[in-house]
């Protein structure tokens, strides 16, 4: 029976990988990040990578039990509200 003792390395991605895997745009995933909403790691002075696996977390943290709060998307719509802060930003 072998055993792997190597590490698991985390997939890294680029700040612009982020934002197409979620559909935005660069700049909302570098506020992000600045804002806390998002983990990173820096690597050297200004190399930032973010890791699928807190980029996963952050998509399930995000998400709207509609169960728990029901009619919120509905409301929402009927209300012409959206994810967006008052700022502009997207509101995880």
């Amino acid at each position: 029976m072998s055993h792997d003792s190597t590490p698991s390395i985390p997939r890294l991605l680029t700040a612009a990988q982020a934002a197409r895997c979620l559909g935005f745009t660069k700049s909302t995933i570098y506020d992000w990040l600045a804002r806390g909403y998002l983990p990173y790691h820096r690597l050297g002075n200004r190399l930032i990578r973010i890791s699928a696996s807190d980029l996963d977390a952050f998509i399930t943290k995000s998400r709207i039990n509609e169960e728990r709060f029901p009619g919120t998307l509905e409301a929402q719509h009927e209300l012409g509200v959206s994810g967006r802060s008052p700022g502009g930003g997207f509101r995880p």
